[in-house]
């Protein structure tokens, strides 16, 4: 299995290593990472074409409550009740 999720601490280190001009390679060598999971990082969490740390923990929070599975309804009584209604 893969690396764990950057952390935020991680987050803070990639836009303070950016902002000095670091690339892609340094950033992940200075982090113990891939450079893809560092370019995945800035591609997906740029807001309004800067990096954010603070943007990117709530937009990895979003979209992990947004993949978690479906509520399942498990009380077959009222399955019924709700199906009948619709």
């Amino acid at each position: 299995m893969g690396c764990p999720h950057l952390t935020a601490t991680e987050r803070e280190s990639i836009l303070c290593l950016r902002a000095q001009g670091y690339g892609i390679r340094k950033i992940a060598g200075a982090l113990n990472r891939s450079p893809s999971t560092i370019s995945r990082e800035l591609q997906r969490n740029l807001v309004k074409g800067a990096y954010s740390a603070h943007e990117a923990g709530k937009l990895y929070r979003l979209r992990r409550k947004r993949c978690r599975p479906a509520f399942k309804l498990d009380n077959k009584g009222l399955r019924q009740i709700l199906q009948s209604r619709l």
